[in-house]
Formats: C-alpha cells, sequence, structure tokens
C-alpha cells in the first residue's frame, strides 16, 4: 500500500485535474497495461516497461479507492473471497485428475 506522503499527492492531483479526468487516466493506464501484458506474450516486451505499466496501475487503483471512498478493508475482504473461490477449484480441479489416473483416463 502507498503510505501517507504518497497518498496526499495523489489526493492533490485530483483535486487539481477532478475525479472524472483522473477515472479517464484510469481506462488509459489500464488499457497501456494490457498492451504490454500482450507483449508479453508474443516475447516482444520489456520487463521494465511491464513493470512501468504495472506501477502506473498501482497508482490509478488509488485513485479508484479514493473517487469511490473504497477502503483497503473492502478490497481485502474481496480478494480473500476470490482466493478462497479460486482455491476451492483447484482442489476441486486436484481431485478431478485423481480420480482419472486411478480410472486409467
Amino acid at each position: 500500500m502507498l503510505n501517507e506522503l504518497q497518498k496526499s499527492v495523489i489526493e492533490n492531483a485530483l483535486d487539481k485535474w477532478g475525479s472524472m479526468s483522473e477515472l479517464v487516466v484510469t481506462i488509459e493506464e489500464l488499457s497501456e497495461l494490457q498492451k504490454e501484458v500482450t507483449k508479453q506474450i508474443r516475447n516482444e516486451g520489456k520487463m521494465e516497461n511491464l513493470v512501468e505499466e504495472m506501477a502506473d496501475v498501482y497508482i490509478v487503483m488509488e485513485y479508484l479507492k479514493m473517487i469511490f471512498a473504497i477502503t483497503d478493508d473492502d478490497i481485502n475482504k474481496e480478494v480473500e473471497k476470490k482466493l478462497n473461490r479460486l482455491e476451492d477449484r483447484l482442489n476441486l480441479e486436484n481431485e478431478r485428475q485423481k480420480g482419472e489416473s486411478r480410472n486409467g483416463c
């Protein structure tokens, strides 16, 4: 998470340019990350560009949290739910594979 000084920089940006402008920036940054991931898949990207775009998305996530009054706790709860769901799916898949290997499939 960001420290208080970093958060104040984001608050200043929101005050200066407004929520709507920063929401547009958020969409742009998400798109840029998408492009970098695509380049990585094609083995055409540079790791430093991917990290840079990930950092940008990390920052704009803070914009979203501030604009929509979302807390770290709100996000952590959702992350936990989603990871639990993923773990359940992985466990089901592992059980399915064990059953197939026992049945000679």
